[in-house]
C-alpha cells in the first residue's frame, strides 16, 4: 500500500468516530421516540443498546471506507497488453501453449 493511502485511512478512521456517534444517536432517538437534547445525551451515552449501535455503525462505516480505498480500480478481467506501436496494442498471451501452432 502506498503511504498516502495509509494516511487517508487513518484520517478517515478518526473522522469516522464522530460520524458514527451522530448516526447511531439519530437512529437510537428515532427508535426510542426520544426527542434529542443535550440533557438526554448523558443518559444515552451510558445505555448499552446505544453503545452496541455505535459499534455496529462504526464497524460498518470503517469496512466501507477500507473497502473503497483498498479496492483495485482496475477491471479484474482486463489483461495486460503488449504495445507494438503507438496505436496498436495486443493482449499478453497466457495459458498452456495457446499461441503456438504445434
Amino acid at each position: 500500500m502506498k503511504k498516502n493511502k495509509i494516511g487517508i485511512i487513518i484520517g478517515a478512521t478518526i473522522l469516522n468516530i464522530p460520524i458514527s456517534i451522530g448516526i447511531s444517536l439519530l437512529i437510537h432517538c428515532k427508535l426510542k421516540n426520544i426527542e434529542f437534547n443535550l440533557n438526554v445525551l448523558k443518559e444515552i451515552a451510558l445505555d448499552k443498546n446505544y453503545l452496541l449501535l455505535f459499534l455496529l455503525c462504526y464497524i460498518l462505516l470503517e469496512t466501507i471506507i477500507i473497502a473503497f480505498l483498498t479496492m483495485n480500480r482496475r477491471n479484474s478481467f482486463e489483461s495486460s497488453v503488449n504495445k507494438i506501436t503507438n496505436k496498436i496494442e495486443t493482449p499478453v498471451a497466457i495459458g498452456q501453449r495457446t499461441t503456438r501452432n504445434s
